[in-house]
């Protein structure tokens, strides 16, 4: 701490003027504060996620005669949901939560229909629902 006060009475008589200390000081204090002073962060979209969750999966009815048709449905919450639909035989007509299964004229027995629910960070879940046919 000496050596730092002689440089700086050396300095002070450089400039004819004599440096006070408590100048310094403060000076040092309003850089501290300045530098380490951090902003903020911005909000992300991140803070409007909210997390997939896949309730369930049913048609109504679940049986039902051969070419007719029944409601599926897909009960699920999340952000930014799409919904991908299969099913081993049959038509599935429509787009989204709610679609409609249409059997062939010919088929009986049962069917699986798979919905696969998936959000906006590409997590997904799915479920399997069987339609009668008789």
């Amino acid at each position: 701490m000496e050596y730092f006060s002689q440089n700086l009475r050396l300095l002070g008589t450089m400039s004819q003027k004599p440096i006070n200390m408590k100048y310094l000081f403060v000076l040092f204090l309003v850089l501290l504060v300045t530098v380490s002073c951090k902003k903020d962060p911005e909000p992300t979209d991140d803070t409007q996620y909210v997390a997939l969750k896949f309730d369930t999966l049913y048609a109504s009815p679940d049986t039902f005669g051969i070419g007719g048709q029944t409601e599926i449905k897909a009960i699920a919450s999340g952000t930014q949901l799409t919904y991908a639909w299969s099913v081993s035989l049959g038509d599935i007509l429509g787009s989204g939560a709610t679609v409609n299964f249409v059997a062939s004229p010919c088929m009986y027995g049962t069917y699986q229909v798979t919905c696969t629910v998936s959000d906006s960070k590409s997590n997904q879940q799915q479920r399997i629902c069987n339609i009668t046919i008789q």
